[in-house]
């Protein structure tokens, strides 16, 4: 009888698809987490995402760790990766995840910076599309702090730099389009947790699925 090979791709998607699962179910117990740190600041965050999300894994038997400041291209780090819990490969990262603020009250010169920094290279996207991030995968994420205004507004802003960016070529030589904005997976206002996907070209490799998960971290009376 003819036997089908095993799609290790396809269990590696797999894999990648239920840390998505777990984050997205977990990323709201770490915003009203009375124990969690207090503070508006991107590196602050960085830090105590990872340390729950271990904690709350290693609670659920799931078999992965959260590790913060992953080494990347060069000198450069990205916010997280996840990596098997495993004495024999604990050192294998599955997955990795850059994490930026939603904010107006970020410097002008960073306001598109989810998406780019311009000629800088600090831009989210732009780092996965430019390869200095995820060069090894095809399938990363992006956690979204939402610290003013609202999801619906910050998904239009995003999805307007990209078409902005569309149609040429920018200071670093990647090339936008319209297949690269965000699409909605899961709006759950309830909980003000919300979930998307992209598509991205990069600069030699196969294009790069991104995850992005985005959690509203202002205060619930502060909502209209």
């Amino acid at each position: 009888m003819a036997t089908t090979s095993f799609d290790y791709s396809k269990r590696q998607e797999e894999i990648i698809e239920s840390i998505i699962t777990f984050i997205y179910d977990h990323i709201c117990k770490w915003r009203d987490d009375p124990n969690k740190v207090i503070d508006e600041r991107e590196r602050i965050l960085n830090s105590d995402l990872p340390k729950f999300l271990t904690v709350c894994a290693h609670k659920d038997e799931r078999g992965f760790n959260f590790y913060p400041e992953e080494p990347q291209e060069g000198q450069r780090t990205i916010d997280f990766s996840v990596c098997y819990d495993d004495v024999n490969c604990y050192n294998e990262k599955i997955t990795v995840f850059e994490c930026k603020r939603l904010s107006s009250e970020i410097t002008r010169t960073r306001k598109d910076e989810y998406v780019t920094g311009h000629e800088e290279i600090t831009g989210g996207i732009q780092r996965f599309k430019l390869e200095v991030h995820g060069k090894d995968h095809d399938i990363v994420g992006m956690i979204g702090y939402i610290q003013t205004e609202n999801y619906q507004e910050w998904f239009n802003k995003i999805n307007n730099i990209v078409d902005v960016l569309g149609g040429k070529s920018d200071e670093n030589g990647l090339t936008w389009n319209k297949n690269e904005f965000l699409n909605i997976v899961l709006n759950d206002s309830k909980k003000r947790k919300y979930y998307s996907k992209s598509i991205h070209h990069r600069k030699t490799k196969a294009n790069i699925k991104i995850h992005h998960l985005w959690i509203d971290l202002q205060k619930c009376e502060s909502k209209a």
